[in-house]
Order: structure tokens, then sequence, then C-alpha cells
């Protein structure tokens, strides 16, 4: 079906489909929309750069519900029988074995991360390899526009988001209807359910289009991808249900945010200790990864900045 409609989705939102078990029916429906879907290479690197932090905190998240299997019971605090006690402790030892392994398939799985040899990575290799890299004139305006102090993109960090917008709007000559899904406020303003494309950037579409565009602008990658399959006139056979898009919001909401988590020590080893994850975090932005005698050892480190970038 011909359409003039293109879809541009910012790094993070790809970065969620790594803490989403529902994510695979947006994978489904990103699929589908292959032939839509504007990519840069920019947009590539920023993901693969920062998916195995991601996940990993993801992960820590869920682990904290594992807690309770590692403390000791304060019997004389309960007033309880010691059968009573013998019996909880019991059902602790088997929460601990059901720990150690979790943890061993919590390092198995951020191997494959770091390896893109996962299913999400595996899966988004089909969209990113038609990813589009910049022209010299691209990369020179892009210069420009962050010497100038124009979004988006913060001062303070490198050459990227710039980059990207100066593609799309060379992808925009010509009329095109525009779906963007972020969350970054360089890029967009939200009101309660609205989001608003930052002035200076519709500007920017509108000398590109050399007419006033229509831009649909979204914080949420669920909502903006049903959205774009139900008005941009393209094929949507593989949009989720409503019980599966309900399921995926349930998890969206469980995620913990990606620009910083706060908490203790975590240990992620089994305790044969053939192979281990050992991870530490405070206000969580990168990773450092060693690989020592087969043993992988995952360190985040301390950052106050808000954005994975």
């Amino acid at each position: 079906m011909p359409t003039d409609a293109l879809l541009f989705i910012d790094a993070n939102q790809y970065l969620q489909l790594y803490g989403l078990v529902a994510g695979k029916k947006l994978l489904d429906f990103l699929e589908e929309q292959r032939a839509h879907i504007f990519i840069t290479t920019q947009v590539v690197d920023e993901v693969i750069r920062n998916k195995l932090s991601c996940a990993l905190i993801f992960m820590l998240d869920k682990f904290k519900e594992l807690e309770l299997s590692s403390g000791v019971v304060p019997d004389h605090l309960f007033g309880i029988s010691d059968e009573k006690m013998k019996e909880f402790r019991n059902s602790l030892g088997e929460a601990a074995k059901v720990k150690t392994e979790l943890n061993r398939l919590a390092a198995d799985s951020l191997t494959q991360i770091s390896r893109s040899e996962d299913e999400v990575s595996r899966r988004l290799e089909g969209l990113f390899d038609k990813a589009i890299w910049p022209s010299t004139e691209e990369l020179r305006r892009a210069r420009d526009r962050k010497e100038r102090g124009n979004p988006p993109g913060k001062p303070g960090d490198p050459l990227g988001d710039q980059i990207t917008w100066e593609q799309l709007l060379g992808c925009c000559k010509g009329g095109n209807r525009l779906w963007i899904i972020t969350k970054d406020k360089d890029y967009q303003t939200e009101h309660k359910q609205t989001v608003l494309l930052n002035p200076l950037l519709y500007r920017d579409i509108t000398i590109a289009c050399g007419t006033a565009p229509e831009v649909h602008c979204f914080s949420d990658l669920l909502k903006g991808l049903e959205h774009f399959g139900k008005n941009a006139g393209v094929k949507a056979d593989k949009l989720p249900t409503p019980a599966e898009a309900e399921q995926i919001k349930k998890e969206q909401e469980s995620l913990p945010p990606l620009g910083r988590m706060t908490g203790q020590h975590y240990v992620l080893v089994p305790e044969t200790g053939s192979y281990g994850l050992s991870v530490s975090h405070s206000d969580v932005r990168g990773v450092g990864h060693s690989d020592v005698r087969g043993k992988a050892t995952l360190t985040v480190k301390e950052n106050e900045n808000d954005g994975i970038a």
C-alpha cells in the first residue's frame, strides 16, 4: 500500500525492548513496518552502545524481589514455634536455589546481549541493517546546529542527535507525514496526554517539506506504534491485540527509569563460582565489562546524569 508515512523512533525506545517480555509483539509490528521506519547509524550505535547496561538495570530491578531469600529470619522477634521456623527456613533454602539458577541464567543472558546473540538484538538487526549514513553536508549542518545551541542534543554531549535530525530533515523533503516517538525533552514537551514537537524543530520540518507538515509525537512506544498502524495508511496486521497491548502497558509501567536508579550492592553469582556476574550500582549510566579466567564481571558506574546517551 503506497504511503508517504515516516516513523522515527528514538534510541531509548528501542532499549525498552530489552526489558519487556511481551515486547516480542512490538518487534513483530516493527518488522512489518520496516519499509516505513527511518533509522540512522547514529541511533543504531546508541542502541548497541547502551543495550547491555539497560538490560542490566532491568535485571537488577527484578532481582530486588529475591533479596529476602538471602536474609536471616529473626525468629526471636516473630514469637513462633521451632517447627514453624524450620518450615520457613526450608522454604528460604528452596528460594535460594531458585535465585542461584536465575543468577546463572542472568549472566548467560547478558553475555548473549554483549555479543548481540540474544533474540531482541537479532530481530532488530533486520531493521538496523537499513540504517542511513550521514553525508558530509549533513555532518556540517549538525555541527553548526550544535554550535548555535539549537535542539536536539545537549550542550555537553557529543555530536549525535543533531546528526540524526539533519538526516531526518533530508528524508522529509516532499511532504512526508511524520510520526516521532521519543521521551527526549530536546524534541518535545508533554502536557497531560498531549506531546508537542519543539517549535524550532517544527519550523525545520516545515522548511524541509515546503509546507505545514503533519507531525504526530508520542513519548510512549506502544501508543505511538498503535497510532501509526491505525492512521498511517499502512498494512498493520501485526499490531498487538487489546489483551497483548494491556500486558505490554503493565510491563512498561513496571520498568525502572533508565536515567537513574539507586540502591545497594547486588551480587549475582552462582554458588559454584564457575561463571558469574558481580554488580554494584548507585546512579546508573554505564557499564564496564571484563572477562577474567572464565568469569564475567559487569560493574555499573556511578553517574549523576539523567539519561542514557
